[in-house]
């Protein structure tokens, strides 16, 4: 499982955003990178990803963690494009969870 979770991680266009949190996707590309930690990062993403996926997400932070930051941008023809950005570590999860 780790091999798919550096690839997925890998696989987000350059400069996608970041979620609510913060946390960029080039913020786990980095740490995936890292020589000292890189590894231990890998796992622990791992085993977080895994707990996500198999619904073990505890209850008190699932409204948030599953939640997003809502944008209204205008459309060029009217009218309003709502678009939401989550959580990164979620995006990551549920791209892996579409993978199988």
């Amino acid at each position: 499982m780790q091999s798919e979770i550096r690839r997925a991680a890998l696989s987000f266009p350059d400069g996608s955003a970041g979620g609510p949190d913060g946390v960029r996707l080039q913020h786990i590309r980095d740490l995936l990178m890292c020589r000292e930690a890189g590894a231990d990062f890998l796992s622990a993403l791992t085993d977080f990803t895994n707990l996500v996926i198999s619904g073990r997400c505890p209850e008190a932070v699932a409204p948030v963690f599953f939640g997003g930051r809502l944008l209204a941008l205008n459309k060029k023809t009217g009218g309003i494009r709502p678009i939401v950005i989550g959580f990164t570590l979620r995006r990551l999860a549920s791209k892996c969870a579409n993978s199988f």
